[in-house]
């Protein structure tokens, strides 16, 4: 787990694995915003099934290194299956952008958001991106 300062929200880094899977030990019972950049609709729901106990809402993102390249966009994949509701699902386009606009929305409108951290999930290129934008 990563802090980057007192006043801003812990920001926690999951990389993908090559064969679509994260490791999720040391999450505890937190609940997170997630922001998710998944490949596929396949790799998307499996991440979302295996994350769901710990986000609270998500924002789907493109991930630099492993565009989207379906048809239909992720939200609508997760909205049509019923997983979350409209109200609890964004989408931004970059996975930096993405990471800033969670961490701004937890600074600015905690009553409003449910989570109590950010909770990054994309390709270890594009944790690097995250990273060093953070730091």
């Amino acid at each position: 787990m990563e802090w980057l300062a007192d006043d801003e929200p812990e920001v926690i880094a999951l990389p993908i694995d090559r064969d679509g899977s994260v490791e999720v030990d040391g999450l505890g019972r937190e609940r997170f915003v997630g922001v998710v950049a998944a490949a596929e609709p396949e790799e998307l729901l499996a991440l979302l099934t295996l994350l769901r106990d710990h986000l609270a809402e998500v924002i789907f993102t493109v991930d630099p290194d492993r565009p989207w390249h379906w048809e239909q966009e992720a939200p609508m994949v997760v909205l049509e299956r019923g997983w979350l509701g409209q109200d609890f699902v964004f989408e931004v386009p970059g996975l930096v952008p993405a990471v800033r606009y969670a961490q701004h929305a937890l600074r600015r409108e905690r009553d409003r958001w449910e989570g109590s951290g950010v909770l990054v999930v994309a390709s270890a290129a594009g944790i690097d991106a995250v990273r060093a934008d953070l730091s």
